[in-house]
């Protein structure tokens, strides 16, 4: 059996049918159930598998998968295997679990923001190139990879609240950090909510990019396309449109799509006062749909200019769901490595790896 948080959701509906297709050709009978977005229900589904003689169980969770530990527990040790991704359910909870680190898959926004600004605008000022953020919050997972995408405006690396998926910065005792010339500068900014380094200084944050005038929406239903796109609209139009300038969007799951559509209307209408070779959405999840999409951003016909990816994870998890339904071993748990796919000049996809430059994600989330 399949239990999907939300079976609706484009991404996690092309995962379910990918492990459906995998399980069913290895001579599996697979039923797909959706827990549309409640955990109650999820976890009913969850402990209804040992009575059902269900023998393999994959769980996509709705929410936070530590609340998920002791009914996988259960029914784990009731003789089901059981495989979870994405969300990590603790310890010893599931057979196996397969994942990526989701702060550190958001932080994969700034590198494709970055290359893409110094094409199209390498000259630009301090804070000159409007972004939106579209966050996501149901989940400690989303506000994690939400932060994670809002790194770019930072220019320390800081703590972040897990309640309102912000950066710390509170009142401090002075702090120091070191410039890139090598010369010991006081930070000039709340030192409250700094991480540190082992002599502690503060942290030059690598993901900082200074052309960026950040803006965020945040709702809990932004990982919708309408939601993303009326939340487009409403920012463009609100404040006698004051923001018609925006010119990139940086968005939370597989919304990208819909932004680069949204996008494109409102600047052949005049809404935007941008051209669309000067504007640009990114996404956060990989589909095949979005990596069809991408290329097509070369002569602008869409402005879907990159996505985070995150390793081979969704493989790993068919191949995990494969070997334990043949009754092989697994690993109990995988973490994937994170990347972005962009576009090159000649239109084909560009994959490029997480170079491993922060502290652990830990150090972000002290208390979580």
């Amino acid at each position: 059996m399949i239990s999907l948080g939300d079976a609706t959701d484009t991404y996690l509906s092309y995962v379910g049918d990918t492990v459906k297709q995998a399980l069913e050709a290895e001579g599996c009978t697979v039923q797909i159930l959706s827990a549309q977005n409640d955990i109650p229900t999820q976890l009913t589904q969850i402990q209804n598998t040992a009575a059902s003689g269900t023998g393999f169980l994959y769980v996509f969770p709705a929410g936070d998968a530590q609340a998920y530990k002791d009914a996988l527990t259960e029914v784990t040790a009731a003789g089901v295997k059981t495989l979870v991704s994405n969300n990590f359910p603790g310890d010893d909870a599931a057979t196996a679990f397969v994942g990526a680190d989701e702060f550190v898959m958001g932080v994969m926004m700034a590198p494709m923001v970055k290359a893409w600004l110094d094409e199209a605008y390498p000259d630009a000022a301090p804070g000159s190139v409007k972004a939106l953020v579209l966050e996501a919050s149901v989940i400690p997972n989303m506000v994690k990879r939400s932060a994670g995408i809002k790194i770019i405006a930072e220019k320390f690396l800081r703590q972040v609240d897990l309640s309102t998926g912000t950066y710390i910065k509170t009142d401090g005792e002075p702090v120091n950090y070191v410039d890139a010339d090598g010369n010991t500068q006081p930070v000039d900014e709340p030192t409250g909510g700094l991480v540190l380094d082992a002599d502690g200084n503060a942290i030059l944050n690598p993901y900082y990019d200074a052309r960026i005038d950040l803006h965020q929406i945040s709702n809990r239903n932004i990982f919708a396309p309408i939601d993303a796109q009326n939340a487009i609209d409403t920012f463009v139009t609100e404040d006698n449109r004051a923001n018609s300038d925006l010119k990139v969007v940086l968005s939370y799951g597989d919304t990208a799509a819909a932004t680069s559509e949204k996008l494109l209307e409102l600047s052949q209408s005049g809404v935007i006062s941008t051209a669309p070779e000067g504007l640009a959405t990114f996404g956060s999840d990989l589909t095949s749909a979005n990596a069809e999409l991408i290329p097509t951003s070369v002569d602008n016909s869409t402005v879907f200019r990159g996505v985070i990816t995150s390793g081979d994870l969704l493989q790993t998890v068919v191949d995990t769901a494969v070997k334990m339904v043949n009754g092989e071993t697994v690993d109990a748990v995988s973490w994937e490595k994170l990347g972005y796919t962009t576009v090159g000049a000649d239109g084909s996809l560009v994959n490029s790896t997480y170079a491993d430059d922060l502290p652990a994600t830990d150090e972000f989330f002290p208390s979580n």
